[in-house]
């Protein structure tokens, strides 16, 4: 989803002092949205001069007995001294949203671990998707593995895939594809067919530097 460009009243200094409701109403307040609990910066601070990001999360909702869901807005702004009074603020230059998913049947939404979901997953579909990943890894199902770094992936896959969490989930035809990797690290993709009669794919590789 994205929004027009639109001049948001917003001092540089006080963004930061700013709860997340505050800054939802200066930038959200044309389109309906949960209660904003966590503002973050993405680019921890390394934004060139003049330009400013920010990332809202909103409450996450309990979708059936699993897990969570919720949504995600990233907005940017600019330096735009020019109104009309000559006060100095910034220019909302674009709005974007996704939703993101997570499993949390004995905890609180609020200390899961969310996977974004790809703009092409219902967000209903998010939950029931984790569910099968965890399904592939209590199960005997057939699996291929493929492993382009110094790792021991292939010889641990259950477990790996056991005790970590995808950041991003999507489509790939009749399949569901789910990254995960560490900062800087190398990515482990499993993909996992819809026809239980096919094998899962899982494989390891080192990102494109760009």
């Amino acid at each position: 989803m994205s929004a027009r460009a639109q001049d948001a009243r917003i001092d540089w200094m006080d963004v930061d002092d700013l709860s997340g409701e505050q800054i939802a109403t200066l930038v959200l307040s044309d389109v309906d949205h949960a209660p904003i609990v966590d503002v973050y910066h993405p680019t921890r601070g390394m934004a060139p001069p003049g330009l400013y990001y920010l990332h809202l999360r909103e409450k996450s909702v309990r979708t059936g007995d699993s897990g969570c869901t919720r949504r995600v807005w990233s907005v940017s702004f600019s330096n735009h001294p020019d109104f009309a009074d000559g006060g100095q603020g910034f220019r909302r230059d674009s709005r974007t949203s996704w939703y993101e998913a997570a499993l949390a049947p004995a905890t609180p939404c609020q200390f899961a671990s969310f996977a974004r979901l790809a703009d092409d997953i219902v967000p209903a579909q998010g939950v029931p998707y984790l569910l099968d990943l965890q399904r592939f890894v209590a199960s005997d199902r057939a699996y291929t593995c493929q492993d382009a770094t110094s790792s021991r992936l292939c010889a641990s896959v259950r477990h790996e895939l056991g005790n970590t969490t995808p950041w991003m989930i999507r489509r790939q035809g009749t399949s569901t594809v789910y990254w995960m990797s560490e900062l800087g690290g190398p990515v482990t993709e499993t993909t996992i067919p819809d026809d239980e009669a096919e094998g899962v794919l899982v494989r390891r590789f080192m990102p494109n530097p760009f």
